[in-house]
């Protein structure tokens, strides 16, 4: 299905808005997607959104779905995300509520909740983030991130693996071959079209 993995994620929000979650801005969102890629790595050896996670400041990033937030609230396609964000905009609407000198982005849903993109797992997680963090401030839930291995042993503004995202070091050495083949085919893969080619 053509872009899916955005309308995977903007159903996730959507999900998250239909189960009432407190303070849904860009900065809680974030976190309520690496905890439930962290909690399904450890349970079940695989993330639930494939992202991508950077250091930042208020804890980890999914890079890409920041990209495609940031795109959406600016209309700025120098991100090269126009189509994605296009489709992002079918589900969800985001916009900027604005509260004395604070601003925050809020999520507007556009469809009704299409589970086709969850698993019977990725779904009970997401119900285990919902229940756990779903009255935290996005203070809270960044300083919750801030607790975790995969924030304590990456420096700032450097990527996340899949492997530091575990704290159980059986499960982290297990995720840790699965991204090694992972990246292992890719490069097998690129080869084998370059010899095509030539």
């Amino acid at each position: 299905m053509k872009y899916y993995d955005v309308k995977k994620i903007a159903n996730a929000i959507i999900y998250f808005i239909d189960n009432n979650v407190c303070s849904l801005g860009a900065t809680k969102l974030m976190k309520l997607c690496f905890y439930a890629d962290k909690y399904h790595l450890e349970e079940y050896g695989k993330p639930i959104f494939n992202h991508t996670y950077t250091k930042l400041d208020k804890g980890p990033v999914p890079t890409w779905l920041y990209s495609i937030i940031r795109t959406s609230i600016s209309g700025d396609n120098d991100y090269d995300f126009s189509e994605e964000v296009n489709v992002f905009n079918q589900y969800v609407n985001v916009a900027i509520e604005e509260s004395g000198k604070y601003k925050q982005h809020i999520f507007i849903k556009k469809m009704d909740f299409d589970k086709q993109f969850f698993s019977k797992s990725q779904l009970a997680i997401l119900d285990q983030v919902i229940s756990e963090f779903k009255l935290d401030t996005a203070t809270e839930i960044s300083e919750k991130s801030h607790q975790t291995n995969a924030w304590k042993n990456v420096e700032l503004y450097q990527q996340i693996s899949y492997e530091s995202m575990i704290d159980d070091p059986k499960t982290s050495e297990y995720v840790s071959y699965l991204e090694y083949e992972k990246e292992s085919f890719k490069r097998s893969f690129k080869l084998h079209k370059l010899n095509k080619v030539s």
